[in-house]
């Protein structure tokens, strides 16, 4: 986790967190297309 962090800051250090909200409702999004209703 500590390296896809370090990548994504170096990537773009303003919005390092908005990528992982983006990951966390993609997940989410996923999981509903399959049936599984799993918050991470």
């Amino acid at each position: 986790m500590k390296v896809n962090a370090n990548s994504q800051k170096q990537v773009k250090p303003d919005q390092g967190l908005g990528w992982e909200i983006i990951a966390k409702v993609r997940r989410f999004a996923t999981s509903c297309r399959n049936g599984e209703f799993d918050i991470y």
